[in-house]
């Protein structure tokens, strides 16, 4: 065997494996999203339920970081949580037509959109307007007297609650 022969390969080879040590941080950082786990899925504590008020709906807001890829930014939301003595029932704020911010409206006890007036009763069922669906309920859990919520988004327009 020739010496030269010996050493090319050699060479060749020590390269090959220096080529990928260096490659492998970019290949973890490109496949990364694909193990990152998106934290809107987790639970999100919504504190101690007691200090809800009883009888009429509040609105509660919150913080979540959806994972986009590698962009991970906070951006805030809200739910309706509706409490009255065991029952607690939780939606989503978004009118499930356009997705516009729905209000309570007390003197009317019903939920309202202010973008195309459809109206929701206070168990979250569509009472009127362009709405295809009920208000979206969102999955809730209580632990040691905490109430926590899952967020989720809907697809506006569908006439079944799609996650977007």
């Amino acid at each position: 065997m020739d010496r030269r022969l010996v050493l090319k390969t050699l060479a060749a080879m020590a390269n090959i494996a220096i080529a990928a040590l260096l490659s492998l941080p970019a290949i973890l950082y490109i496949f990364s999203p694909l193990r990152r786990r998106s934290s809107e899925t987790d639970w999100i504590d919504l504190g101690v339920l007691e200090a809800l008020p009883q009888g009429a709906p509040t609105l509660v807001r919150y913080e979540v970081q959806p994972s986009d890829g590698w962009a991970r930014k906070a951006r805030r939301a809200s739910a309706w949580v509706y409490r009255q003595d065991d029952r607690v029932r939780v939606f989503t704020s978004t009118c499930p037509h356009l997705g516009c911010a729905v209000r309570w409206t007390p003197e009317s006890v019903r939920f309202s959109c202010p973008c195309h007036e459809s109206a929701f009763s206070l168990d979250g069922g569509r009472l009127s307007g362009p709405a295809p669906r009920s208000l979206d309920p969102l999955p809730w859990k209580l632990e040691d007297g905490r109430l926590y919520l899952r967020h989720q988004v809907f697809r506006p327009g569908a006439s079944q609650a799609v996650p977007a």
